[in-house]
């Protein structure tokens, strides 16, 4: 559903979300995330908002692994956590958190600017902000610059 729903997208826009008390083999966001970085769509992090978006902008801001992207912080934090991995892992469908880990410190501020349409500058500021009006600003800026252009 999620692949799906990305699929049919043309950019995703991502803010909030939550590291525990989920329902599915990791956080819904980061899933999100995973899904846009491999279908290369052009990705809006609101990371001054908080959640797992925030952590995930210091992740990659940083280039250090926020630990709540560990599989060790999951089960810790994530009653019958384990369990589950152990049920996916048998039908070959549990969360790879060295994957995850990889793509997230193989990315930049860069890489995701030059999709989004903004500077580096601007992404920059759009991980760090504070200010719902100036993370909706950025984001109309970079779609502006993105209409008419081929998508990645």
């Amino acid at each position: 559903m999620r692949k799906e729903s990305i699929e049919s997208s043309d950019v995703r826009i991502f803010a909030g979300g939550k590291l525990g008390g989920y329902l599915g083999k990791m956080p819904g966001v980061l899933e999100e995330f995973l899904i846009a970085i491999d279908l290369n769509k052009p990705i809006y992090l609101a990371g001054g908002l908080g959640g797992l978006c925030q952590k995930l902008c210091d992740s990659i801001l940083n280039n250090e692994i926020s630990e709540e992207f560990t599989e060790e912080w999951q089960i810790s934090h994530n009653a019958r956590y384990i369990e589950l991995q152990q049920i996916a892992k048998s039908n070959s469908f549990e969360a790879d958190y060295e994957q995850v880990k990889t793509l997230i410190l193989g990315l930049s501020v860069e890489k995701l600017s030059l999709r989004s349409g903004l500077s580096k500058e601007d992404y920059n500021r759009l991980m760090t902000t504070p200010f719902v009006d100036e993370v909706v600003h950025l984001i109309l800026k970079g779609l502006n610059q993105l209409e008419g252009k081929p998508q990645y």
